[in-house]
Order: C-alpha cells, then sequence, then structure tokens
C-alpha cells in the first residue's frame, strides 16, 4: 500500500511536498465487571494518515495550503486517487506563510525503554488483571469494574523530502471504578492509570489508594468555607497547574501573542518566595507512552531546558512556527520533566491545609492561568486532627500563585509527565457547610 501510495503522491507535481505517518497497532484489552470477565478481545489496526502542501502566489506573497486525509487497506487505486485530487483541491481553504518542509537528518534507531516488550500480551494481561483482582480490600469498598488495555504502536514517517523513520511505543491503560456502601449514600469513583511500564507493585498501591479514598469519601463531612487557605494537590492536579509553563513556552502561544513567556526574562519573580520552576522538554520517559525520538514533521528530537530556575532560555514547538519566529528548530516534544522542591510532604502539612485528593474536573487554564474545581475528596487538618471533607470548590489564579507555592521533593513519573508529586498554594477555598 505504502509503495502505491507514494508513487500517486510523486505522480501530483502541482504539490510542494507530502507526509506518510503509517501506523499498525497491536493490542489487547479485557472488561470485567467486579471479578468477572465480561469480554476480551485483540486489536489488529492499521492507518495511514496523508497531509499534502501545495504552495499558492497571493500577489507578492506565497502561501502554503495543507489537507490531510487517511487512506485504508481496503481502497483501490482509483479511490485513493479520487481522495488525494479532492485534498489537493481542498489545499487553497488551509493557507498558512510559506515554510520549508523538514529534510532528513542522521537518524539512529533508538532503544526501546517500555519494559512491556518483554512480554506477549496475553501473559502480561493475565498478570494485570491478578494484579488488580489481588489487591487488599478495604472493608465495605471494592472494585466495581476494571478495563485493561495494552497495545504496541509501530510507526514510520515518510516525507517527500527524503524521510523514512520508523519507532514503536508501547501503553498501558488501567481504567476502574471503585464502589463504597456508605450509610447515607453509595459512592463511586473513577481512575484512569496510564504507562509504559508494567510495575505490580505501582498498580496495587494506587488502586489501593482508590479504595481508601472511596471509604473516605462515604465518611465526609461537608467542607467548611476556609477562604484563602493552604491547599495541597498532587499527582494530576499538580501537573495541570504545571502545564501552565509548558503552553506558556510553546512556540504556538508566543506566535499567537496569548503567552507572557519572554526569552532570557523570568516567567517567576526573579527574587520569588516559593520555589522556581526548571522545565525541560524531553523525547523520552520511562513510564510514557508517548514517547518517540522524532516528531510527526520528522525533526530529531533532543533534550532541552526550556525554563532555569524560573528564567526562559528556550522555547519549543512546532518547526513552522519556529521557522515564522526565527527561532530554532526544537521540534514537538511530547514529554515535560519538572525538577522536584527542596520540602517533603510531611514538612508541608506542619501548618493546617486542605489536601484535596480527588475533584469532579480540576480546571486549568494555561493561558490566563485561573484554577477551579468542584471538591469530590479532601483532608483538612485544622492544627489537630485530618478530616475527610467533600463538596464546595477550590479557585484562584496562576499569577497569584507563581512565587511563592512549594513543591514537594516527593516526585512521581505517569503518563507524559515527571515531577513533584506534590504542590502547595494559597488558594481560595469556598465550604458548602
Amino acid at each position: 500500500m505504502i509503495k502505491n501510495l507514494v508513487n500517486f503522491l510523486n505522480s501530483k507535481k502541482e504539490l510542494y511536498g507530502w507526509r506518510i505517518i503509517h501506523t499498525y497497532l497491536d493490542g489487547k484489552e479485557a472488561y470485567f465487571i467486579k471479578n468477572t470477565l465480561d469480554m476480551c478481545r485483540g486489536k489488529d489496526i492499521e492507518k495511514c494518515e496523508v497531509t499534502i502542501f501545495k504552495k499558492f502566489q497571493q500577489s507578492e506573497n506565497t502561501s502554503v495550503g495543507s489537507y490531510t486525509f487517511f487512506v485504508h487497506p481496503t481502497m483501490s487505486g482509483a479511490e485513493i486517487e479520487e481522495e488525494l485530487d479532492n485534498a489537493i483541491y481542498a489545499c487553497q481553504y488551509a493557507l498558512n506563510p510559506s515554510f520549508s518542509l523538514t529534510l532528513p537528518s542522521n537518524y539512529q534507531p533508538y532503544p526501546i525503554l517500555s519494559n512491556l516488550k518483554s512480554y506477549q500480551f496475553d501473559q502480561l494481561l493475565g498478570e494485570i488483571v491478578s494484579c488488580v483482582l489481588n489487591v487488599d480490600e478495604i472493608h465495605e469498598s471494592e472494585i466495581n469494574s476494571f478495563e485493561v488495555f495494552l497495545e504496541k504502536k509501530d510507526i514510520r514517517l515518510i516525507t517527500s523530502t527524503g524521510i523514512d523513520y520508523k519507532a514503536t511505543t508501547y501503553l498501558g491503560n488501567i481504567e476502574y471504578i471503585t464502589n463504597y456502601q456508605g450509610e447515607k449514600e453509595e459512592i463511586e469513583l473513577y481512575d484512569f492509570y496510564s504507562f509504559a511500564n508494567y510495575n505490580e507493585q505501582d498498580i496495587k498501591s494506587r488502586i489501593f489508594e482508590q479504595l481508601r479514598i472511596s471509604k473516605d469519601r462515604g465518611n465526609a463531612i461537608k467542607t467548611p468555607n476556609l477562604g484563602l487557605f493552604n491547599v495541597i494537590l498532587k499527582d494530576e492536579s499538580v501537573r495541570k497547574v504545571l502545564n501552565y509553563f509548558n503552553v506558556q513556552t510553546d512556540l504556538q502561544s508566543i506566535y499567537q501573542k496569548v503567552s507572557k513567556a519572554k526569552l532570557n526574562q523570568f516567567i517567576q519573580n526573579s527574587d520569588a518566595s516559593g520555589d522556581k520552576i526548571t522545565l525541560q522538554k524531553v523525547p523520552f520517559l520511562v513510564n510514557s507512552p508517548k514517547s518517540l525520538p522524532f516528531d510527526l514533521n520528522g525533526v530529531i528530537l533532543k533534550p532541552i531546558t526550556v525554563i532555569d530556575e524560573g528564567r526562559v532560555i528556550n522555547y519549543h514547538g512546532d518547526s513552522k512556527i519556529a521557522s515564522y519566529l526565527n527561532q530554532p528548530t526544537v521540534g514537538i516534544m511530547p514529554n515535560s520533566k519538572y525538577n522536584c522542591g527542596s520540602t517533603s510532604i510531611n514538612e508541608l502539612k506542619t501548618k493546617p491545609y486542605l489536601e484535596v485528593v480527588s475533584f469532579s474536573n480540576l480546571q486549568v487554564d494555561p493561558l490566563i492561568g485561573t484554577i477551579g474545581g468542584e471538591i469530590r475528596l479532601g483532608y483538612y487538618f485544622d492544627g489537630t486532627n485530618v478530616i475527610p471533607v467533600t463538596g464546595g470548590s477550590i479557585s484562584g489564579n496562576i499569577m497569584d500563585i507563581i512565587n511563592n507555592f512549594k513543591l514537594s521533593k516527593e516526585s512521581v513519573s505517569f503518563d507524559s509527565y515527571e515531577g513533584p508529586k506534590y504542590l502547595l498554594a494559597k488558594l481560595i477555598v469556598t465550604g458548602n457547610d
């Protein structure tokens, strides 16, 4: 299919260039209701994404139009050619300032970091299912249902400029719902865990924690109205807050003039009393399913420090935008790595605080900095006792906390994030008591 597709594309002399992203996905899935298998199935999916580029002359300016379409293995030559002709026509409606297509570089295949490569998926699926089913139970709290997904994806990038790169990624996902039957109501909580390295203890610890949280949620009281208060966030919530720095230094934000980040200037105050951010964009993280040695424009990716102790020293992002802004070509880097702080979680908890471990949906706007979310479960320390609370909300803005938040010594790695596990900041807690 690829050879015929390349021939079709090369026959269209009016094109400026083209790109093919060919993926082959091999996967296994299992669906359980409590401890009973409901369905198990395999996935075998081939997909071919084609993007074409065409130049247009407009007065004294040259623009490049692009259009993306999909070619399926069952399509005939006539169907592919018809789809291609339609795409060429559609290019005129998606114009950008002219840019150069990425040229091939000295690409060397990389060692796969994921330990999923060492398993047969049938075997690994059985191990993960057994791991989930053997998590220590907490009285009256149980797993209602869960799903396990395993994927191996072979990616091949081919372009009109001569690029022909290949890479393989691995992905594991576990989705589960925990139940707790409280005195007044039944509690259901959802969690999702994405990984590239299988670690039995990590999975058991995470699910056990979710079971404990479900029970505490069932016994929680209403959140008091605390006003501006010490709030501790963890894991995914920390990633959402710190993603502000990732988005602010992305070339797309710079180009659209929606970023406050300036090269060689501090994005935090130079004398900030809190922890200063150091952010690296990296192609590989051991536990990231998104690790790739190149981006889908064909740029070979290399680690780069974007923010160093609160000062912006590089931008990152799309090579096309980099050319518009006369910036170095860094590429679209999949993973973010943040330095941890110097304070342990126990030290962060010496004064009254509200630790929120579950939100209905914490929302953080990475452009204007607003933070807000409804509390599903939090732990309120009044100086003497730790009390589970629910309801109410937290709110604030990153610009109000950017110079005095505290990051934990403790780190965590999941999905495309590696960095501090906890963050403490002064946020507004609106209660519902």
